[in-house]
């Protein structure tokens, strides 16, 4: 199967678009190193990243390029072992946090989020699972359809890379949402027969674009917000600021206190300006 015609059959028209490129930029190098695309091996990938890094390319940027590889690599009609599969730049370092939004601040613009088409109702609801539950965005694209208990007024949080399985309640208004969703919503958008609790607005099996476009309206509103891992660190801080360590390491699935006490730095220093402001050292 030609390449092009793959990835338009796979993926959105830019989305394609962006994929092909990153596969002629690898077939170019390919080409320069005189390397048949049926010769490739591990040595070959790693020679490809070592030239990406000597671009001054970062972990991540190269991770994607080479997740795009694999991808297309399984529409070769090639041996079935595939030399990209599982193949990553290890030892990325996290970034470091970014100071946290007022929660006031994220708690009213959710409270004022419009919300009168079913793609606004569920974005609405992905807003509020990263506010009240301080849901990753990974963690908001596994959720299924059966992981929804309404009866119970809680959701089923599976496990997402280091994150543990855990079970979350939900507010009473998350419930009100939910329902409408899960009625009406849902069934609005395309494909409502797949088992994915949230579903892309353009029909794509991937949540990532509407995701982004997400990010995208709610910086216009909250102009201090870098991205949506930033309103979830937030949310996190504010955790911290009036719950124990346990509490929010159990709330957020971490297997390690370690990656709960990152957030601390925050929460600790927002608390001795509460404490400067209404206790004013002389």
């Amino acid at each position: 199967m030609n390449i092009k015609t793959y990835l338009d059959s796979k993926y959105k028209a830019a989305t394609a678009s962006s994929y092909y490129k990153e596969w002629l930029a690898f077939k170019s190098y390919l080409e320069k190193e005189q390397i048949p695309i049926n010769a490739l091996i591990h040595d070959t990938i790693i020679s490809y990243v070592e030239d990406l890094q000597s671009k001054g390319l970062q972990g991540h940027s190269i991770n994607r390029k080479l997740a795009i590889i694999e991808q297309v690599y399984k529409a070769l009609p090639l041996p079935k072992v595939n030399p990209v599969r599982g193949f990553r730049v290890q030892g990325q370092h996290k970034k470091a946090l970014l100071a946290p939004l007022d929660y006031k601040q994220l708690s009213q613009y959710l409270s004022e989020f419009k919300a009168s088409t079913a793609i606004q109702k569920r974005n609405r609801l992905i807003l509020s699972l990263i506010h009240h539950q301080a849901l990753k965005t990974s963690e908001i694209k596994a959720l299924k359809l059966e992981h929804v208990k309404l009866k119970q007024a809680q959701i089923f949080i599976p496990s997402v890379l280091r994150s543990k399985a855990r079970t979350l309640n939900l507010t009473a208004l998350q419930v009100v949402w939910m329902s409408e969703y899960l009625a009406k919503n849902r069934l609005e958008l395309p494909n409502p027969n797949r088992s994915n609790l949230f579903l892309s607005s353009g029909g794509s099996a991937q949540l990532t674009n509407s995701l982004l476009k997400l990010q995208k309206l709610v910086k216009k509103g909250l102009v201090s917000l870098q991205n949506l891992a930033h309103w979830r660190s937030s949310v996190i801080v504010y955790l911290l600021e009036n719950n124990s360590l346990l509490a929010v390491q159990s709330k957020l699935g971490h297997r390690y206190a370690s990656s709960t006490e990152r957030y601390q730095i925050y929460a600790i220093k927002s608390l001795q300006e509460s404490l400067k402001q209404h206790r004013p050292l002389n």
